[in-house]
């Protein structure tokens, strides 16, 4: 608006310039007119200088303004630029950052997926490996297991020859048993004598293959002859004692052992051997048992070894027998009633007839649970030293070295064992 005003009077004072330059040439003022027509003149001129003197102003203002607004708006733009700047310089580190860790990953990928599927190759390798050892493992067992049941069914078709015979043929010559537990000698002289008889003993033909089969360890197979001749003899006590001691190590259910050793005790109940094995058989039930169960099977085992030593008191199987019994049902009870087996133990332990390949392990279970522990370790060496200790397995399970078998020499004398007996 101030311009347009300037504009205006501006136009005005030329136009008012020339319409007195028009008036001048066309008629002439009286001294009064031109007088004031100086005044308005000069009143002119000054409206034109004051308006030009505006006009500067203004001009000066309109480029201080411009002035201003360029240092006013100059700054956030320059502010806007550097942010802008700073922002693509961010966003660039960004995708390079994102560039670099995909690369890295894809690169881990690629090595990982080569390190699993080596391993996987690998493994199956081994499977395979394994497996194809398995297959020729099962087929060289197929082929034992044949041989052993084609052996095995002859000497039962032998048996069933010999049972229909038997009643035509009376043994006038006794065949010649043996127990189980006998010298390799006197094994060989009944084996011998026995094989003598074949023409006119078809039992002691079987008597003969069944010790021959457990000369070669052949548990299992003669059980099975020992268990046709006692179907032959069922009252043959030798035939129960030894079908007894085959089952059992064959590994055959204990119940199945404790039934021939029992029949072989009705026949003859004053055999100590049966009663020793007997009674043996009931303290591994007694093992596998609770409660009053285990305690039932204790105390048979208890009354057989007493009739044992009372038919044969100088034999140190029985008596050390009975002490390691003594032990298992020290471990088993509590107060009182463990300290008094405990005494018992030490006094059936410490007897000079005690002198077996067991006594050292035995006393060494004693002295463990009595707390002397050096005794125990001095004990358990020399048994190893001597090659009479039981394997890992029945070393790591004895319940009467419970508080020795978390101690460093103990599970290095583990270590040193076999897991089974040889």
């Amino acid at each position: 608006m101030p311009q347009l005003s300037a504009f205006l009077i501006t136009i005005l004072i030329c136009i008012s310039g020339a319409t007195l330059a028009g008036t001048k040439q066309l008629a002439t003022f009286s001294a009064e007119q031109q007088l004031e027509l100086e005044k308005l003149k000069n009143e002119l001129s000054s409206k034109q200088q004051e308006n030009s003197a505006k006009i500067d102003l203004l001009q000066q203002s309109i480029t201080a303004k411009k002035e201003y607004d360029k240092d006013v708006l100059e700054g956030p733009r320059k502010s806007i630029d550097w942010w802008l700047t700073g922002l693509t310089l961010i966003l660039a580190g960004a995708a390079f950052f994102v560039w670099r860790t995909k690369e890295k990953i894809e690169s881990e990928w690629k090595e990982q997926k080569a390190e699993i599927t080596s391993a996987s190759n690998k493994a199956i390798a081994e499977l395979d490996k394994a497996r194809a050892g398995l297959e020729r493992e099962l087929r060289d067992s197929l082929k034992q297991s044949r041989s052993k049941i084609q052996e095995l069914h002859q000497a039962v078709l032998y048996a069933r020859q010999m049972s229909d015979r038997i009643s035509d043929v009376h043994d006038e010559v006794k065949a010649m048993v043996v127990s189980s537990e006998a010298s390799p000698d006197e094994k060989q002289q009944a084996q011998n004598f026995n094989e003598a008889l074949g023409n006119t003993s078809p039992q002691a033909v079987l008597i003969s293959h069944a010790m021959e089969l457990e000369r070669k360890a052949k548990w299992a197979e003669a059980a099975e002859i020992w268990r046709v001749l006692t179907k032959l003899n069922a009252d043959n006590y030798q035939f129960w004692f030894n079908l007894g001691y085959s089952l059992n190590l064959s590994n055959a259910p204990l119940l199945s052992v404790l039934e021939a050793y029992d029949h072989s005790f009705k026949i003859n109940p004053k055999e100590p051997m049966t009663l020793n094995n007997l009674a043996n058989t009931l303290i591994q039930l007694a093992k596998e048992s609770y409660n009053e169960e285990k305690w039932n099977y204790f105390y048979q085992a208890e009354e057989k070894f007493i009739k044992a030593i009372e038919l044969e008191p100088q034999h140190h199987f029985f008596n050390e027998n009975y002490g390691a019994l003594l032990l298992e049902m020290a471990a088993a009870a509590s107060g009182e009633d463990r300290e008094k087996y405990l005494v018992q133990a030490e006094e059936k332990l410490s007897e000079p007839c005690n002198a077996s390949e067991n006594y050292k392990y035995n006393l060494a279970c004693l002295r463990t649970m009595q707390g002397k522990i050096n005794e125990t370790k001095s004990l358990l060496e020399e048994a190893l030293a001597d090659g009479n200790l039981p394997s890992r397995e029945t070393l790591a399970s004895d319940a009467t070295l419970t508080n020795i078998q978390e101690l460093d020499w103990f599970k290095k004398i583990l270590a040193s064992l076999p897991n089974e007996i040889t």
